[in-house]
C-alpha cells in the first residue's frame, strides 16, 4: 500500500490542502517512473532484483492444487483434490503432503477469481491512512457475510485531490472456504505468508490474510512503535547516563591528586606538631623566668609596701594546684600569706592592691589588739593573703628571623684598622627581653681589617 502524503494528512485533519503539494507532486511522479521503468525490465531481472527469485506459488483450482517456481508456468508439484466434496479437510491434508517436500521458505496461495469478492470503491481523502481499517468497520454493508466471518483486504489504487477522494481496491472471501487449507498447510510444514486472488495480483498490494492472520502472527519485535520507543528510551538514557560518566571519570583522575594532597597534609601536620612542641621546650624555662616573679622579688616588694611600724612574723609562699571550672585542666597559681604585728591595720589591703605584683588581697583571719602585760601597745596583730601576678610573657619572635649583621667597608690600603666591634643579640637585650626560636641564626663575623675584595 502505498504510503500517503504530507498533502493528504493534512486534509484528513484540517481539510485544508484541496490540492497536493510540490513534495508529493514530486513523489508521485517518481513512483510513476519508477512504475513504467519496472515494467520494461525482463521478468526474470525484476524478479531477482526483487529479491523473489525462489517465490513458489500454490494455485487453488476446483480439482487440484498446483505448485509453480516464479513466474514460471509449467508447475513442479500437482495434487488433485475431490471438488465434489463438501469437507476438504482431509483431501487437503494429502494433497499438502504429496507436494509440501518440493518447495522451502514462503509460499504465495492464489485461491481464483471465483473464490473473491473484488470490486473498488471510493473513501473520503482523510480516510486514506486508515482505509483497512475504515473497509473493516463496514463489511456487513460491502459483503453479504458477517465481518467476523471474511478475510478481506483493501490496498490504494488512486487519489484524486482534486475531488478529495482515494480510490481503494477491496477483495474478499469467506473465511470457512480458506480454513481447512490453511491449517493443512500449517500441519504439513508450508509456510503460507500471502493469499491473492489471481497470480497477476502477485506483484501488487493485496494480501486477504495480512488484517487477520499476519497481524496475529506478527511479533512484537517487529513492531516500528517498539524499536522506536527503546531507541527513545535509549537515547534519553544516554542523555542521562553520559554526564554521570563524565563526573565519574573527573572523580576517578582527581583521586590520585587528593591521595597526595592528603598525604602531604598529614606530613605536614605531622612537622607542624613535632615544630611546635620543640617551640615549647625551648620556650618553657625563658617563660617561666619571665612569668613568674622570684621569692626575692616578691619578698623585696613585701619589705617596700609595709611601713616601718610593721613587723612580719611569718613569710608564707606556696604554690597551689587547682582544676578549672568544668575542665581536667590544671591551674597554678602563687598564694602569699603574711603574719605580722602592725598599727596601721586599716592600710594594709591598700597597700597590697597597689603593687603591681599582688591581686585580691584579704584578711585570712580577724584583727586582733596587742595586749602585751605591763605594757601600753597601740597595734593589731594581722594574717593577710593573697595571689601573686604572673607576668605578661615578652614578644615571640619568629623562627625565620635573623639577625643581620651590617658588613664594615673595608679599609683603604695602608690605614689603620677599625676596632671590631661585636653586635648584640636582640636575645641578649637586657632592656627588653625576648623569647627567641631555637633555629635563629648567629650573626655574621666581621670581615678582617685589611681584607679586599677580589
Amino acid at each position: 500500500m502505498a504510503q500517503p502524503s504530507n498533502s493528504a494528512a493534512s486534509a484528513a485533519y484540517g481539510g485544508f490542502a484541496a490540492t497536493p503539494g510540490a513534495g508529493e507532486t514530486l513523489g508521485n511522479a517518481w513512483g510513476w517512473w519508477m512504475t513504467r521503468l519496472g515494467e520494461c525490465v525482463p521478468a526474470p531481472i525484476a524478479t531477482w532484483l526483487r529479491g523473489q527469485e525462489q517465490t513458489a506459488l500454490l494455485e487453488w483450482s476446483a480439482d487440484a492444487l498446483l505448485l509453480s517456481k516464479g513466474n514460471s508456468a509449467t508447475p513442479i508439484g500437482r495434487a488433485t483434490i475431490d471438488a465434489l466434496s463438501p469437507t476438504k479437510a482431509e483431501d487437503f491434508a494429502v494433497a499438502i503432503k504429496t507436494i509440501a517436500s518440493r518447495v522451502r521458505g514462503p509460499v504465495t496461495l492464489v485461491i481464483g477469481e471465483a473464490r473473491v469478492l473484488r470490486k473498488t470503491i471510493s473513501l473520503p481523502l482523510a480516510a486514506r491512512d486508515t482505509a483497512r481499517q475504515t473497509v473493516g468497520y463496514d463489511l456487513d454493508r460491502l459483503t453479504p457475510f458477517p465481518s467476523g466471518t471474511v478475510l478481506f483486504d483493501a490496498v490504494e489504487k488512486s487519489v484524486d485531490h482534486g475531488a478529495r477522494t482515494v480510490a481503494v481496491e477491496f477483495a474478499a472471501t469467506p473465511r470457512s472456504q480458506l480454513d481447512a487449507l490453511l491449517n493443512a498447510a500449517q500441519r504439513g510444514g508450508l509456510q503460507i505468508v500471502r493469499v491473492v486472488p489471481t497470480a497477476q495480483d502477485v506483484r501488487g498490494g493485496l494480501n486477504l490474510i495480512r488484517a487477520q492472520e499476519m497481524s496475529e502472527k506478527r511479533s512484537a519485535w517487529l513492531s516500528p512503535h517498539l524499536w522506536l520507543g527503546l531507541l527513545t528510551a535509549g537515547l534519553a538514557a544516554a542523555v542521562i547516563a553520559y554526564p554521570l560518566w563524565q563526573k565519574r571519570q573527573q572523580v576517578l583522575e582527581a583521586q590520585p591528586i587528593m591521595a597526595q594532597a592528603e598525604r602531604d597534609a598529614v606530613e605536614t601536620d605531622k612537622v607542624t606538631k613535632e615544630l611546635q612542641q620543640r617551640i615549647n621546650q625551648y620556650n618553657f624555662l625563658p617563660a617561666k623566668r619571665h612569668s613568674t616573679p622570684l621569692t626575692v622579688q616578691i619578698l623585696d616588694e613585701v619589705t617596700k609596701l609595709l611601713p616601718d611600724d610593721t613587723w612580719v612574723q611569718n613569710f608564707d609562699l606556696k604554690t597551689v594546684r587547682a582544676n578549672a571550672s568544668g575542665t581536667s585542666t590544671a591551674v597554678t597559681s602563687r598564694e602569699l600569706q603574711v603574719q605580722g604585728e602592725t598599727e596601721v591595720s586599716q592600710r594594709l589591703i591598700g597597700l597590697f592592691e597597689n603593687s603591681p605584683l599582688f591581686s585580691t588581697p584579704q584578711y585570712k583571719s580577724p584583727l586582733t589588739k596587742l595586749n602585751y602585760p605591763g605594757q601600753s601597745v597601740n597595734g593589731d596583730r594581722f594574717h593577710v593573703s593573697m595571689e601573686v601576678k604572673m607576668a605578661s610573657l615578652p614578644a615571640i619572635v619568629p623562627i625565620t628571623t635573623q639577625v643581620i649583621t651590617p658588613v664594615a667597608p673595608s679599609a683603604p690600603a695602608g690605614a689603620p684598622a677599625a676596632p671590631a666591634t661585636t653586635p648584640i643579640p636582640a636575645a641578649q637585650n637586657t632592656a627588653n627581653p625576648k623569647i627567641i626560636s631555637p633555629n635563629l641564626a648567629p650573626p655574621a663575623a666581621p670581615a678582617a681589617a685589611g681584607e679586599t675584595k677580589k
